[in-house]
């Protein structure tokens, strides 16, 4: 990431720069993680296996499910 914010000329990065729905996904994904042994493991293994890139790849489906269904509420409100 790394984009110059426009009203402070410094540049941001991580979890500022993300929309709202999306850090909201993330973090109902690591309390899904947390609660649930069996994914910790699967996680842990795609890790050892494949590195950080696997972790990711892991991760991707659980974070895309979650942002769209917080879409989802939003729009129906």
């Amino acid at each position: 990431m790394g984009v110059v914010s426009g009203s402070t000329g410094r540049e941001d990065n991580g979890w500022r720069d993300m929309p709202m729905e999306a850090t909201a996904a993330a973090i109902l994904v690591q309390a899904m993680l947390q609660s649930s042994p069996p994914l910790q493991g699967s996680l842990r293994e795609d890790l050892q296996k494949g590195g950080p890139q696997a972790g990711a790849d892991f991760l991707k489906p659980y974070f895309i499910a979650v942002a769209r269904m917080l879409m989802k509420a939003e729009e129906k409100g």
